[in-house]
Order: C-alpha cells, then sequence, then structure tokens
C-alpha cells in the first residue's frame, strides 16, 4: 500500500466537441489523516450543489491521472469529512495557512488557491 501525504483531484469540464480537448477544475485536496478539503468556488455553494456539479461535468481524476469513479470519489471525500484526526493543530495550519476556510454543513471549503 502507498500513502502519499496528499493528493489533489480534478474533473474534466468544457469538453470540445470538435478537438476534444478539455479543461480540468480543481475539486480539492485529501491528506493522509485529515479532512477533505474542497475547494470552494462560485460554482457551487454547499455539499449539494457540489454532488450536483460532479454529476453534471466530466470525469474526475487525481494528481497522478488515475481516472476516480464519481461514485467512489464521493464517498470518499463524506468519509474523509468524518475523520476523526481533525484536530486543533489542524485548524490552526489551515488558518494560518490559507485562512479561508468555511465550514458548511459540517464539510470543509477552502476558498482560493491551495496546493
Amino acid at each position: 500500500m502507498v500513502i502519499t501525504m496528499g493528493t489533489n483531484y480534478d474533473i474534466e469540464i468544457a469538453k470540445c466537441k470538435h478537438c476534444g480537448r478539455t479543461n480540468k477544475y480543481h475539486l480539492g485536496k485529501k491528506s493522509f489523516g485529515y479532512r477533505f478539503l474542497i475547494h470552494k468556488t462560485d460554482m457551487y455553494n454547499d455539499i449539494k450543489e457540489f454532488k450536483k456539479f460532479i454529476s453534471e461535468n466530466g470525469d474526475i481524476y487525481d494528481e497522478y491521472n488515475k481516472k476516480i469513479l464519481k461514485q467512489d470519489f464521493i464517498e470518499m471525500v463524506e468519509t474523509y469529512q468524518t475523520n476523526k484526526s481533525k484536530n486543533y493543530i489542524y485548524d490552526i495550519y489551515i488558518k494560518l495557512a490559507y485562512n479561508k476556510l468555511i465550514v458548511i454543513d459540517g464539510y470543509d471549503f477552502l476558498e482560493g488557491e491551495f496546493s
């Protein structure tokens, strides 16, 4: 088993019907031992809209270009959102590093760019 410190996930959007080129959009990041950070944008405002956004767009890939089934991705997000290892140190790190952590309906959303 390979354990990575953190993995980013993207979804394909706006696939060109003529050339097949797709744009990818960052969905969020899973870091080992921590809650999933959903990339907050104006395309969705809560977990319900986030799931709808996923269902209405293309395939999901991790940063290693491994395709992830949409249902598996949603299950992973939900599993990591209830991860009990989120703690005080994590909260301080996220707030200091990014200063844009928003908790909506128990899910961690992060505004702005992050790696």
